[in-house]
């Protein structure tokens, strides 16, 4: 072994080391964003002494090293992301963020929906994130605040268990996984059980973030004093609850934070009637969104 071998053998050991140090402080970085915060680290220390253009000469055995660390064995199919390149000898698929976003968000496949079903139209319905609109939209129909019994929306709700039920049995979540969707479910139901009385409501999940838009101006107090805050982005105000901190979000265009994180919509129809929230669905919706946040920081997304 040459002296340049060795010397590239102790560095990648040292990253290896500095990666498993990265992880244990932080449990939500993969293998792979720990290796390469590891390198980073590993080249600023480097830098001192080196003169400009040098920097980036191990860029090759950086890369493949990455992929050693990875686990990603000769032969084996996996994804790359977009500014990532091809490794030599492997299938690579190329996948973006939000397309990673929407394979975890929306898991599972329906079985034996048809002895379930009742309220919900299931020939439309092809994953979570269309059961949730689908029941948005009866909800608005079937709430005891909005015309309904409270009959008709306890056969809502049993029947939205079952189907909801019916996809995560067919997912490939951990059971700990499926367990956290049901929170945020409950979660999310708790908050649109808040706003069911407002006109024209517009709620999207957009990764960690829920975003409120439309007729938000008579509740404008309420949503402020459950924790949401108001940002006006390309001239929408939108009310916006952070399931967790991010510093460049609010910045960044609409359509490129949907892009990036994947976005799941419920649109409440118009109704007939406006209301302000009730005291009882203001604690509902303090409380619904404390959880959201907790079991949206479980997820790896």
């Amino acid at each position: 072994m040459t002296a340049k071998q060795r010397a590239a053998r102790a560095k990648f050991k040292a990253v290896v080391k500095e990666a498993s140090k990265l992880r244990k402080k932080n449990p939500k970085l993969t293998q792979a964003q720990a290796v390469k915060q590891a390198w980073a680290i590993s080249y600023s220390r480097e830098r001192k002494g080196k003169k400009l253009g040098e920097y980036h000469k191990d860029t090759k055995s950086h890369n493949v090293n990455i992929r050693v660390v990875s686990g990603w064995k000769k032969g084996e199919t996996h994804l790359i992301e977009k500014n990532e390149s091809k490794v030599p000898g492997k299938k690579n698929v190329r996948v973006t963020r939000a397309t990673k976003n929407s394979l975890y968000r929306k898991p599972g496949t329906f079985r034996n929906f048809s002895t379930i079903a009742g309220l919900f139209d299931t020939t439309v319905i092809k994953d979570i994130d269309q059961l949730k609109k689908q029941y948005f939209q009866l909800a608005k129909k079937y709430h005891p605040d909005a015309g309904g019994t409270t009959a008709q929306f306890q056969n809502l709700q049993a029947e939205y268990e079952k189907l909801l039920n019916s996809l995560l049995k067919g997912s490939n979540l951990s059971q700990d996984q499926k367990d956290n969707e049901l929170v945020i479910d409950k979660a999310i139901r708790d908050v649109i059980d808040a706003l069911i009385n407002i006109e024209d409501i517009n709620i999207e999940l957009i990764g960690k973030w829920l975003w409120i838009s439309g007729n938000t101006y008579p509740v404008r107090q309420s949503l402020k004093s459950a924790g949401l805050i108001f940002i006006k982005k390309e001239g929408k105000p939108y009310w916006v609850y952070k399931g967790v901190e991010s510093a460049g979000r609010g910045k960044a265009a609409m359509e490129d934070i949907k892009r990036k994180y994947g976005v799941f919509e419920i649109k409440a129809p118009t109704t007939k009637k406006i209301g302000l929230i009730p005291k009882v669905n203001k604690t509902k919706l303090k409380y619904g969104l404390k959880r959201l946040t907790k079991a949206l920081n479980k997820r790896p997304i």
